[in-house]
């Protein structure tokens, strides 16, 4: 069906129900148990490790989200690794020119980790932007937990009698401005 991927309820309702249309009740319902794959690499696993932590305590992580938490973390250690080698070795390489076997000079060519950084990069981060990993993507999310923000001028009224208030005004002739005239 051509168009727009619809978005999974459990997003919608992190998100607000933005549309106002119904949300969809009979959505599957799926187990949270989520194991880390073997065949992640020890960079990746550290990193599955720091972002199921998070996920989890806001809820966002079910037993089906494996692949793409996997990719995200496969991209990132190889991304790491990419930039440390650029970080190593510099953005240029230098390697010989040959002419029948023999060394005649030398040139300059980009170095290979280079483009494998910048390819895990856009993979890490699109596949970071499914869980929110991105400030764009979280400002998306709520995770359905009011914050209790205190106005501070309700504070200070209530702090503040105001009949207190008019009462030292007309005692004393002042007033926080000034004289009262």
């Amino acid at each position: 069906m051509p168009g727009r991927k619809a978005k999974p309820t459990a997003l919608r309702i992190a998100q607000g129900n933005p549309s106002g249309r119904p949300l969809n009740r009979n959505e599957p319902k799926f187990s949270t148990g989520l194991a880390c794959p073997t065949f992640l690499t020890s960079s990746a696993k550290r990193e599955w490790e720091r972002v199921v932590k998070e996920l989890q305590a806001v809820d966002l992580l079910k037993s089906t989200d494996r692949a793409s938490l996997a990719a995200y973390c496969l991209a990132w250690a190889r991304w790491r690794s990419a930039e440390e080698l650029v970080t190593k070795d510099g953005q240029l390489l230098e390697e010989p020119i040959l002419s029948k076997g023999a060394v005649v000079g030398r040139k300059f060519k980009r170095n290979p980790a280079t483009a494998i950084a910048r390819d895990e990069r856009t993979a890490m981060l699109r596949a970071a932007s499914l869980f929110g990993f991105d400030p764009s993507s979280r400002s998306r999310l709520t995770t359905g937990q009011a914050v209790e923000t205190e106005d501070p001028f309700v504070k200070f009224m209530e702090n503040n009698n105001s009949n207190e208030t008019v009462a030292k005004t007309e005692a004393t002739g002042t007033n926080l401005y000034g004289p009262v005239n």
